[in-house]
């Protein structure tokens, strides 16, 4: 499976549309936080059974919320009656859903079927803008994702979220964010670097400080040794509290800690997301 979501430390509680990512906010509206986890178990992405892999490294790893979409599959007319609509599917859209194709926004008012439903057309009394328009046969709508943002752990405190995107954004920053304890300069000398949390970052992992890339060669208590400038990155000096992220994963049956909240417009009803899929997007490559 290469990397996946999980709803526990140890890796088990994989996210999947049977066992989705509970986001739902609290009986009062009050946005809910839930830890979720990302877990490399070191097989091959779209190998099955694969018992031999190689080593692997996995970079450029981003998290998206995405929106579930759907196409039509009758043509859909520029008239505010034009309500009852028909989808290639709609499982996971539910009451107060809100879809968009184009300029359109719509308000899911009722699921009638496994592909009909109900909606209020040229949907604004969320505020959002939107414009009345015809759609032809086999355009794609897709459930807004920006009331379900994501966070990396508080740098002093992996229990805690940090700050939250605003909703619907991609974290592409890296993980498993700390702090150099001691600044460092840019000599050829200079390949150790401290840190609180060291112990995240497992060898031949790649981490980044302000442009820099660098690669693990080893770790000791809260030393880090690296090869500096890696990847084609330039060596540079490094100040003290500077954030070290983690952006090339190696290590296999480890988890690395993320948040995701659901914040809803208020006067919506107690809703599970089911309407929002958080996926991880990494490149795969041999170490």
């Amino acid at each position: 499976m290469a990397l996946y979501l999980c709803l526990n430390e140890d890796g088990t509680g994989i996210v999947s549309e049977q066992n989705p990512i509970q986001t739902k906010h609290t009986s009062n509206g009050e946005p809910m936080t839930v830890p979720v986890y990302i877990f490399n178990d070191g097989k091959r992405k779209g190998v099955d059974n694969d018992t031999n892999p190689p080593e692997l490294i996995y970079t450029n790893i981003q998290v998206k919320v995405e929106g579930v979409g759907y196409t039509t599959e009758k043509e859909i007319s520029p008239s505010n009656s034009d309500v009852t609509l028909i989808f290639s599917g709609v499982q996971g859209w539910n009451i107060g859903t809100v879809i968009k194709a184009g300029m359109e926004r719509m308000r899911v008012e009722e699921v009638l079927s496994s592909n009909s439903i109900r909606v209020t057309r040229n949907y604004t009394a969320d505020g959002g803008s939107s414009t009345l328009t015809g759609h032809t046969t086999g355009t794609m709508f897709i459930a807004e994702a920006t009331s379900v943002s994501v966070a990396l752990p508080d740098i002093n405190n992996i229990n805690n979220p940090g700050t939250f995107l605003n909703g619907g954004e991609t974290l592409t920053t890296g993980l498993d964010p700390s702090y150099l304890t001691t600044g460092v300069n840019d000599s050829e000398n200079a390949n150790i670097m401290k840190s609180l949390r060291a112990s995240k970052y497992a060898v031949g992992s790649i981490i980044k400080i302000d442009q820099e890339e660098m690669k693990v060669l080893s770790v000791s208590g809260n030393d880090i040794t690296v090869l500096r400038g890696y990847n084609g990155t330039r060596r540079q000096s490094h100040s003290a509290n500077a954030v070290i992220y983690l952006v090339g994963m190696k290590d296999i049956n480890a988890t690395h800690k993320i948040f995701i909240k659901n914040d809803p417009p208020s006067g919506l009803p107690t809703q599970k997301k089911s309407d929002v899929k958080i996926v991880i997007i990494a490149d795969e490559e041999p170490a």
